[in-house]
């Protein structure tokens, strides 16, 4: 049997939709809808020695019984998926339809035995398909019952990376200009006339990426959709991911077509300048003297459903309604965290932690 194969009785259980949580906002009858959501997350589990090594062997005792991984979906990754680590095992969440087997990509990659001892000794990739509450308490039931790691672990890991989308719905990449005029680094990707993906900052930092969702997607024609998504690395704390500050909130849209007295031709090359050099480089296009009134119009063409700061009100909502039971820090938790100097806690008095439940 394997992982491709109908789950067995391990989540026939299991009833809840998989759709992705999201949280929308609409302006209007002729302004685009906006989701927020968060699409990626890494934990790295800081365990003890003694448990890190026995964990280690333990699952690699299981990898001689395929069947066994593969009841509850799970499968050996290699190549990049496993590079860092000695092991790591790809889980596939089980279908909702009531037509059995599981989901065709990996909802969550584990890996153990760490090949550098400075390494965490257990990394933890959650992908869409987990990140709702279906795919998440599948996850969980697998920690528990296969892996045998106590959630306490998981609500006090670290986030080494969270990327976080806003979808904009019945717009292109190619409607707007889009900056961060703090950010010097920038990389566009066009596809012959179409701007298909832009990176604002290093690509390898924490970049805020523009691109055509609905193209990746492979949606109909006519059907429009912008994926804003900014990727943060070394982000702390599990319990502290809510207080996160609004990633967006500098990010510019501006129509550099909205400038007067320019014929047709020029307009499409100044949309061009704007989408590949930003607000600078549409600027440096006129003289000094013209450069400051130039500025407040195209800021002042910024549409009204761009209101990132609103949008982002609602991302602790959000996060605690598409990951249940990951933010119910219990005394247990706390216990635990103290008991081992490597395991962080939430800072006293955070907005996350303090709103909890006490059990």
């Amino acid at each position: 049997m394997d992982a491709t194969s109908s789950p067995t009785s391990f989540d026939s259980h299991m009833s809840k939709s998989n759709k992705s949580e999201s949280y929308s906002q609409v302006y209007g009858p002729d302004e685009p809808e906006i989701s927020l959501h968060v699409d990626k997350l890494t934990l790295v589990l800081d365990l003890p020695a003694q448990l890190s090594e026995g964990l280690f062997k333990y699952l690699r005792g299981c990898t001689k019984d395929l069947s066994f991984l593969a009841s509850a979906g799970l499968t050996r990754a290699f190549g990049t998926h496993s590079r860092g680590y000695k092991l790591s095992l790809a889980g596939r969440v089980p279908s909702q339809n009531g037509a059995g087997g599981w989901s065709s990509s990996a909802g969550f990659l584990i890996q153990v035995g760490p090949r550098n001892p400075d390494y965490p000794p257990m990394r933890l990739d959650i992908n869409p398909e987990c990140l709702n509450p279906h795919g998440f308490t599948h996850m969980r039931k697998v920690l528990a019952q296969i892996i045998l790691v106590d959630w306490h672990w998981v609500q006090l890991a670290r986030v080494t990376r969270a990327d976080v989308a806003l979808d904009v719905h019945g717009c292109s990449p190619n409607d707007w200009a889009w900056d961060m005029t703090k950010r010097r680094r920038r990389h566009v990707y066009l596809l012959g006339q179409e701007t298909r993906s832009i990176y604002l900052g290093e690509k390898h930092g924490d970049p805020l990426v523009i691109y055509d969702k609905a193209r990746q997607l492979n949606l109909p024609e006519g059907v429009f959709r912008t994926r804003i998504e900014f990727r943060k690395r070394s982000v702390g704390p599990v319990q502290e991911l809510a207080d996160m500050a609004c990633p967006f909130a500098n990010l510019l849209v501006f129509d550099p077509t909205t400038i007067k007295n320019l014929p047709d031709p020029l307009r499409t090359a100044m949309m061009t300048v704007g989408q590949t050099k930003g607000l600078k480089g549409v600027l440096a296009l006129f003289p000094s003297t013209y450069q400051p009134g130039c500025q407040a119009k195209l800021l002042a063409s910024t549409p009204d459903w761009w209101k990132p700061q609103e949008l982002w009100e609602e991302w602790p909502t959000m996060l605690k309604a598409s990951l249940p039971e990951l933010f119910e820090l219990t005394p247990a938790s706390i216990a635990l965290a103290k008991s081992y100097a490597k395991s962080p806690l939430p800072k006293s008095g955070s907005a996350s932690a303090s709103s909890l439940p006490a059990g």
